[in-house]
């Protein structure tokens, strides 16, 4: 279910029985025909849990496709650099040049994203090194930026 609804459904729970609540809580025993106070006090209980819904750091990562706020995160970058050498996206797998001149194994798993995950020949690229079954691989590739 979409968040927004869920943040809906959640302001409806906490707002409709706040004027009964409130009454109760004032010593009044029925509600009378001045309802423009329950009406005025379950409109401002209806929208504030809307505006805390929506304002809440859940919520904001949600919008934001899942980006915390800049000053939440430092973001420290230990991968090194290199170049695609060549990389068969009907076999999944390539090659990356190190810096080094050294070159990595690369398989279409290591490389972040959703989908269709490929690299470029010539593209540069971040990655970590890792000890594989047959040698060295990179772990970890995304496009350098």
């Amino acid at each position: 279910m979409n968040i927004i609804v869920r943040s809906i459904l959640v302001a409806f729970l906490v707002a409709i029985p706040s004027p009964f609540l409130l009454g109760w809580l004032a010593g009044m025993e029925d509600i009378n025909s001045d309802t423009s106070i329950y009406v005025g006090v379950y409109f401002m209980a209806f929208v504030g849990c809307i505006i805390m819904g929506l304002t809440s750091k859940p919520m904001r990562a949600a919008a934001g496709g899942g980006k915390e706020d800049s000053h939440d995160v430092i973001d420290v970058d230990d991968r090194e650099q290199g170049t695609v050498k060549w990389f068969n996206v009907t076999k999944g797998f390539g090659f990356i040049t190190r810096d080094s001149g050294e070159d990595v194994f690369v398989h279409y798993r290591s490389v972040r994203g959703n989908g269709r995950r490929t690299l470029r020949e010539g593209q540069r690229v971040l990655f970590k090194v890792v000890e594989g079954e047959k040698g060295l691989q990179a772990e970890d590739v995304s496009v350098a930026e």
